[in-house]
């Protein structure tokens, strides 16, 4: 009987090396724990789990890759994954989140922040701040704490992981994707035609389309003229020249 007075009635689970041995064959026993194996290479089985596993790996790439943190940060990005889908509801208009289900009440969120988003800690004497120094230190959100109020943090430079209490998060400044910009490339030769000047792009940032409204329209290209011929170049000079010149009287009393 655990802390919520329930019992484990019954195990399921494949047949791994970590679920057959005595050591857990006797526990189970102990307890009055059935224990319950799937068919070999028959995931099937047990579906439930499998799914609930596959959500959370999909989960944790996902953050994993719109953050491009390192590869050796993956169990706090899957811990993160696995406390967000704790407190996420269903599919369906009457599904409540899993946290509501086992504590009967709403969870609060308001906690909650982007993985690998860059936080300001405070900095104190004992830890190497000096008086006219800095106070604060920058590192990286790492994950939720289970039996605390705090976070854990990530600091890139000094490979140092610390728990903290009231950070400062500054989440608009994460990592882009790197899909936030389209590059576009003008095929000026064949369209232009002849004697026009060929027109040069650049890249410029797409608009993230809304699911919810009507497609969004392609992506626009910002175009500059390439530099003005020989003539046209001497054309512009004479006219420049011509308007340093002007007599001013001609204008007017106003000079209008």
């Amino acid at each position: 009987m655990n802390h919520y007075q329930s019992h484990i009635k019954i195990l399921r689970s494949d047949q791994g090396g970590e679920y057959v041995n005595t050591a857990l064959e006797d526990y189970c026993a102990k307890f009055g724990i059935t224990m319950e194996f799937t068919v070999p290479h028959t995931p099937e089985q047990n579906g439930i789990t499998e799914h609930a596993n596959q959500k959370i790996l999909d989960k944790g790439r996902t953050i994993m890759k719109d953050s491009s943190a390192p590869d050796f940060l993956w169990a706090d990005a899957f811990a993160t994954a696995v406390y967000a889908i704790n407190r996420m509801a269903g599919s369906h208009s009457d599904s409540m989140t899993p946290f509501k289900a086992f504590f009967g009440e709403k969870p609060n969120i308001s906690h909650m922040h982007v993985w690998y988003s860059n936080m300001f800690i405070h900095q104190p004497k004992s830890l190497g701040a000096v008086k006219l120094g800095e106070h604060g230190h920058q590192v990286k959100f790492l994950r939720y704490l289970d039996n605390s109020t705090g976070y854990r943090t990530y600091d890139p430079q000094t490979h140092k992981v610390q728990v903290v209490h009231t950070p400062i998060f500054r989440e608009e400044a994460c990592p882009a994707s790197t899909s936030s910009f389209e590059f576009v490339t003008s095929n000026s030769d064949s369209e232009d035609g002849p004697g026009q000047a060929p027109m040069h792009s650049e890249p410029i940032p797409t608009a993230l389309a809304d699911s919810s409204t009507a497609p969004s329209p392609p992506p626009l290209t910002l175009v500059h003229p390439a530099p003005p011929s020989a003539p046209q170049a001497s054309h512009l000079a004479q006219e420049r020249h011509a308007l340093h010149h002007l007599d001013p009287s001609e204008f007017g009393p106003y000079g209008c």
